[in-house]
């Protein structure tokens, strides 16, 4: 008896979120870190409410294979508040959080 199987490849696109704040040298190792994986459907996304623009001027300098993109929002009282600002605008299908 011969039984086949169909290989159903599943490729969900995933939002790999990085929260920053006044840490820039930290981020632009999670940027490089995450840049080098080899799964491709994702989008990076760097939300940043740090008090100086030091963090803004990095990124301005970053060169990346995949798609990312960067947000500078005013500080937020805690980590908690911005968290919560971030996950009322990220639809996605799955999603990764790195704190950096």
């Amino acid at each position: 008896m011969l039984v086949e199987f169909k290989v159903v490849m599943y490729n969900p696109f995933i939002l790999v979120i990085i929260a920053t704040y006044n840490r820039p040298q930290s981020l632009l190792k999670a940027l490089r870190s995450v840049d080098n994986q080899d799964y491709c459907n994702f989008t990076i996304f760097v939300s940043d409410n740090s008090t100086t623009d030091e963090t803004e001027r990095l990124i301005e300098n970053v060169t990346l294979r995949h798609d990312f993109k960067y947000i500078h929002r005013p500080p937020q009282p805690n980590g908690i508040a911005h968290f919560n600002l971030i996950l009322k605008d990220m639809p996605a299908d799955y999603d990764y959080f790195m704190i950096s």
